[in-house]
C-alpha cells in the first residue's frame, strides 16, 4: 500500500521526496541508478576538468549487476564537447577515455577487465603530472601517459549515473592524487571522509582539496559532504538503496 502526501511524497516501502527517495537511507547506503531515470548533473564543473598540471582522484565504491557497452557511469560529456567518460567498453572490459581538444576525438583509452558482478569494488581514477592510472580494489589495473592537448574547461557538465544500472557509495572527487602510482593498498573499509590524515589510507587530503563527496546518508536533498557544492543538482529521481559496501 502506498499513501501520497502531496506532490512527490509517498509512503509505502520508503518515502520519496521529490526525486530524492526512498528516505531514510540509514547510516550505510548507496545511490542506485537505473538507465538514466535519475542522475547527478553538475553544470559548474570546471574544477573537475583534466586541466594540465592538475592532480585529481575520482573514487568510490561501485556495485555492478551487469555490463552493457551502451551504459555510462560518470564523466564530462554531452556528445558535443566531451572531456572524459567511464563506461563499459565491451561485455568483458570497461574503460576510462579522455578526448582531444576538438572534444570528439578519443585521446587516452584506459581499459581493464570488468570486476566481478554483484559485489562491491573500490575503484579510483587518478591523474598525476602526465599520467592517468586506475586502481581496482587497491591494485593498478591500467595506466597511460597523456600526450597531446586534452579537451578541458569546456563548460561540459559533470554527470554521474546518466546511463546503466549500478550502485555507488561514497563517491568522492579530490584535487590531488590520493593514491600514488605503483603502490598496492588495502581499500578503505569505511565511509570516505571530507578530510583525511596522512595515514588514511595513504596520503593526506586537506579540506579545500575535496570538492565533491556523496556519502549518501545525509538528509534530503542530496548533499555534498565536502560542503563545496551544497545541494547537489539532480535530474530525475535518484533512489537510495540499503545495498552498501560497509
Amino acid at each position: 500500500m502506498s499513501i501520497s502526501i502531496g506532490p512527490g511524497i509517498s509512503i509505502g516501502g520508503g518515502i520519496n521526496l521529490g526525486g530524492y527517495g526512498p528516505w531514510p537511507p540509514g547510516p550505510n547506503s548507496s545511490l542506485q541508478f537505473s538507465n538514466g531515470t535519475g542522475y547527478v548533473y553538475i553544470t559548474d564543473s570546471n574544477r573537475m576538468s583534466v586541466t594540465p598540471g592538475n592532480q585529481w582522484t575520482f573514487e568510490g565504491f561501485f556495485y555492478f549487476s551487469s555490463f552493457h557497452n551502451t551504459d555510462s557511469y560518470f564523466g564530462k560529456w554531452n556528445n558535443i564537447s566531451n572531456e572524459y567518460i567511464f563506461w563499459p567498453v565491451t561485455g568483458s572490459t570497461m574503460g576510462f577515455r579522455t578526448y582531444a581538444s576538438d572534444g570528439s576525438t578519443p585521446q587516452v583509452d584506459l581499459a581493464f577487465n570488468n570486476p566481478s558482478t554483484n559485489a562491491w569494488h573500490h575503484i579510483a581514477f587518478c591523474k598525476i603530472a602526465g599520467t592517468f592510472y586506475i586502481y581496482v580494489d587497491g591494485v593498478v589495473v591500467a595506466q597511460s601517459a597523456i600526450s597531446g592537448t586534452t579537451n578541458y574547461n569546456s563548460g561540459t557538465p559533470f554527470q554521474l549515473g546518466a546511463g546503466g544500472n549500478f550502485n555507488v557509495s561514497n563517491f568522492r572527487f579530490a584535487m590531488t592524487a590520493v593514491y600514488p602510482y605503483g603502490v598496492t593498498f588495502t581499500p578503505p573499509t569505511g565511509p570516505l571522509p571530507a578530510t583525511q590524515s596522512s595515514a588514511y589510507p595513504i596520503g593526506g587530503i586537506a579540506s579545500n582539496q575535496i570538492e565533491l563527496l556523496l556519502n549518501t546518508y545525509t538528509a534530503t536533498p542530496l548533499l555534498d559532504g565536502s560542503g563545496y557544492y551544497g545541494n547537489v543538482p539532480v535530474t530525475g529521481t535518484i533512489t537510495y538503496s540499503t545495498n552498501a559496501p560497509f
